[in-house]
């Protein structure tokens, strides 16, 4: 698949219910824990517990809710969030990450057009940044669990290629700015 395009094939069952596209500030960014994108959208499509919007790997993306949608991402703070899950064992580290930039490319490609149509900043919330109530950017689930903003109990990615996603982000956020976003295409 190019960036721009994404399979429909599978939905969530955890949802909050629908918000205005203005209420989501922050685009948060995950791990599966598994191999493919393919794997965890199918996992996702059925857990009454957990979903995101998007699922991305070397290769695909599952676009699995609207922004419009509330997806179970992280617990309490679902309301103003965007998810963004990235296929990736948790055993991964910065070297593997940097052997699938593929994917790490992808999640910024979305990050950075869920970020533009926000009208949101290409800035990272820190653990700190949460803690003062900042809700507009973007972070990780880890930064999330480890912040008051939200109780959840687990914490993603484990040891990122953040240089390499910050780089990326910046690249695809700046040519969203000035031409614009491109819409997703839908494939099979």
């Amino acid at each position: 698949m190019r960036l721009d395009e994404v399979s429909r094939e599978f939905g969530i069952t955890c949802s909050g219910g629908k918000r205005a596209r203005s209420d989501a500030t922050c685009v948060v960014i995950h791990q599966t824990g598994g191999a493919t994108a393919r794997g965890a959208a199918s996992y996702l499509s059925t857990r009454p517990d957990g979903s995101v919007h998007i699922i991305v790997d070397d290769t695909e993306a599952y676009l699995t809710a609207p922004i419009s949608r509330i997806a179970c991402g992280v617990k309490d703070v679902n309301a103003w969030t965007v998810h963004i899950e990235q296929a990736g064992p948790f055993s991964w580290r910065i070297s593997d990450w940097k052997k699938h930039w593929r994917t790490v490319r992808r999640c910024a490609w979305h990050t950075a057009r869920y970020l533009v149509i926000l009208n949101e900043p290409r800035r990272s919330l820190s653990i700190a940044d949460l803690n003062r109530g900042q809700r507009h950017g973007w972070t990780t689930h880890r930064n999330l669990t480890y912040s008051t903003a939200s109780s959840s109990t687990h914490v993603d990615p484990v040891r990122y290629a953040y240089p390499l996603f910050k780089l990326y982000l910046r690249k695809f956020y700046r040519r969203f700015e000035k031409n614009g976003v491109p819409p997703l295409k839908k494939v099979a």
